[in-house]
């Protein structure tokens, strides 16, 4: 591996991770069933957050110190394209269509959405202060992010790419996990009559 190891990003079938090494600037792909190293990949500096498209063909790495996105194919191993970021891009995740990206810009306090078929940027929003981790809704309808300075959670409407709310918090959030609340059938037929 490289200097650094941080994240890592294992493929659908389970037969390939990807290790993000902020310290030498790229991404080691490991196959798991042989437990060799396939390739390290350059991307830009400090490589962080791995957002894995849902079928596993792309890999999108957010380099924090290079302003910068770094897109992977995964079944070639090798990197497809460099794209500009905000500053400081932080944390990113697929929504579950494989559609768009959306990611966190940790020094420019916006949240970007990205339109991975055509590689377009379709919007910037403004957020909390150093937006860091974040996460969307299993219905894709909301991202929520932290603002780990501003101590406050962003709900950004997907639809309408617009911010929706902002929710106040304790000192320096750093994590974001949803709960989903499953309605037993009995409440939902009780529900309709």
């Amino acid at each position: 591996m490289g200097s650094q190891p941080g994240p890592i990003a294992i493929l659908p079938d389970s037969s390939q991770a990807f290790v993000a090494n902020a310290g030498d600037a790229l991404v080691s792909a490991v196959d798991l069933r042989s437990r060799q190293l396939l390739a390290h990949l350059e991307t830009g500096k400090t490589p962080g957050s791995l957002a894995l498209k849902p079928d596993g063909g792309e890999l999108f790495v957010t380099n924090f110190d290079s302003d910068s996105l770094t897109v992977i194919n995964t079944f070639a191993d090798e990197v497809a394209q460099s794209l500009r970021a905000g500053r400081n891009p932080s944390q990113g995740v697929v929504e579950s269509s494989g559609g768009r990206l959306f990611f966190t810009n940790f020094g420019s306090n916006t949240v970007s959405i990205l339109e991975i078929y055509s590689r377009r940027m379709l919007a910037s929003i403004a957020v909390g202060a150093q937006p860091d981790a974040l996460a969307l809704t299993p219905d894709g309808g909301y991202l929520l992010v932290l603002g780990s300075q501003s101590n406050d959670l962003a709900v950004v409407d997907t639809a309408r790419l617009s911010l929706f709310t902002v929710v106040p918090l304790g000192r320096s959030p750093r994590g974001i996990a949803i709960k989903v609340f499953e309605v037993p059938a009995e409440a939902e037929q009780a529900q309709e009559k």
